[in-house]
């Protein structure tokens, strides 16, 4: 019986570890289109922008996250903390929350007062359901030509994020 239990326990962490999500996001989405294409609703609730309107001239960072999750709000004050290093890059903020989480979460960290920042909600998820987010914070990077160059879940150095935003 106890070599049974081993065995199961033994299969089960093979079988977990064969599947890194990361891995898999980055793969598919090597395959898909440049920057996905959707509506982005503005923590404004009013007005809307879309992601096919993505300036030719940056980087982007697509980081998806939740208002309320400490890990996206640690990853949020190092943006901050290194806008001056990252204000060359093309920032969106998405998330699926309600617009007052955003708002709110707009105005702690004073975002109007960065014009390559964009917040906002994506309300039919599709941002989610193209990467196949497994979590947040998860931090989508693409180089000057649009094209994916490097996918981060969780908290992420910010040189990392400069790194492959330059490649």
């Amino acid at each position: 019986m106890k070599q049974l239990i081993t065995f199961f326990i033994f299969v089960t962490i093979i079988s977990c570890a064969s599947k890194d999500p990361m891995k898999q996001a980055m793969e598919q989405a090597l395959e898909l289109k440049p920057i996905p294409s959707f509506k982005i609703l503005l923590s404004d609730s009013t007005n809307w922008v879309s992601t096919t309107d993505v300036s030719t001239n940056k980087s982007v960072v697509m980081f998806f996250f939740s208002p309320h999750c400490p890990y996206c709000r640690a990853q949020m004050d190092d943006i901050m903390k290194n806008m001056r290093q990252l204000k060359d890059i093309q920032f969106y903020l998405v998330t699926d929350f309600p617009v007052q989480d955003i708002k709110e979460f707009y105005s702690n960290y004073k975002l109007a007062d960065y014009p390559n920042i964009i917040v906002g909600k994506d309300t039919a998820n599709y941002g989610g359901k193209y990467f196949k987010i497994p979590g947040v914070p998860f931090t989508a990077v693409f180089g000057k030509d649009k094209k994916p160059n490097k996918f981060f879940l969780g908290k992420t150095n910010i040189s990392a994020i400069r790194k492959a935003a330059e490649d």
